[in-house]
């Protein structure tokens, strides 16, 4: 068994390139992070957000490994040893990127989730697979039902404010390169590229722009408001150095309706972002029956906007509330 994993942690390196700096020394330096960093990672499909959740699951799914390998061990039954390998390799994987990234800290970027939830799944098959062999186990499988119906709703209730997110950010983008022919969530490079290749996706019919929200935008009522927002321009301190402008609010509820930042040039050029709502606390959820939190956040990504004085405004629903506020790129 040793033999296997070792070829299967040799294989794991076949093509291997290493595209940019991977600060391992600064990860080893400090080791205690390196392993919650693990942990983190196996545990992200519950919040990318609470490293401490994050953190019980994964020591959780670490746990399940290795008394699996015991187990497999004493007794010899292989039965579902693919399982206990793809988990070993998540693990294994966990331990490359901490090495590379935890000296950033213990947060986990998004597109590392769907490790995590193999990782869940693959301990969950593994518990089943080892109570199944005791008599005892008609006493939990109540309890299992009970806590995959739970765990699926939490991470569903975790969730769903990014889902959202995506939605409208898609729905936004689309507006904003019919508007502008431009994204607002890229850099000016990736819009250089996209340019040469995405008319051609359209004209051949392979992409099709939603059009409900931009028909609404054309036909919303504007108003003005003495209402304002929490505003900030960070030029070059996010994303890799590129500029952002980055908006918050509480005075909206995005459980009514979803809410767009509008930004206008002097010329009439609109830029749309949707706010991103966060999760309910449990207690209001359950007094409220409200999945998102009062107020939201929009990013922008602003390297590709001129230097120039922008109106600032609120879409909301069918009307676009313009604000007092005006904001000046330097």
């Amino acid at each position: 068994m040793a033999f296997l994993i070792g070829i299967a942690a040799a294989s794991y390196f076949i093509g291997f390139n290493q595209t940019s700096p991977s600060h391992y020394g600064e990860s080893l330096a400090n080791p205690v992070r390196l392993i919650q960093y693990v942990f983190v990672f196996l545990g992200a499909n519950i919040s990318v957000t609470n490293t401490g959740k994050a953190m019980l699951v994964g020591l959780f799914i670490v746990g399940i490994a290795v008394g699996s390998l015991i187990y497999f061990v004493r007794t010899r039954q292989m039965n579902v040893f693919p399982v206990w390998a793809l988990l070993a390799f998540l693990i294994f994987t966990a331990g490359l990127v901490s090495l590379s990234r935890s000296w950033l800290g213990l947060s986990v970027i998004g597109r590392y989730q769907i490790y995590a939830t193999y990782a869940v799944v693959g301990a969950y098959v593994l518990v089943v697979f080892l109570i199944a062999n005791y008599h005892w186990k008609k006493y939990l499988i109540a309890s299992l039902v009970i806590m995959t119906v739970i765990y699926s709703a939490l991470v569903w209730y975790i969730y769903w404010p990014t889902l959202m997110y995506r939605k409208h950010f898609m729905e936004a983008e689309a507006v904003n390169w019919q508007e502008n022919d431009k994204f607002m969530s890229v850099y000016e490079s990736d819009n250089k590229i996209t340019k040469r290749f995405y008319p051609e996706l359209i004209k051949n019919g392979m992409y099709r722009f939603p059009a409900e929200l931009r028909n609404r935008l054309k036909k919303a009522t504007q108003i003005t408001s003495p209402d304002s927002i929490r505003y900030q321009y960070y030029p070059g301190q996010m994303y890799s150095g590129t500029e952002a402008f980055v908006a918050e609010t509480s005075g909206i509820n995005l459980n009514e309706a979803s809410t767009y930042l509008v930004i206008k040039d002097s010329v009439n050029h609109t830029f749309l972002a949707p706010f991103r709502a966060t999760s309910n606390g449990f207690g209001n959820f359950a007094t409220t029956g409200h999945v998102f939190a009062q107020g939201g956040k929009a990013i922008v990504l602003v390297e590709t906007m001129p230097a120039g004085t922008y109106e600032l405004g609120l879409f909301r629903k069918d009307t676009i509330k313009w604000l007092a506020q005006k904001w000046t790129k330097p």
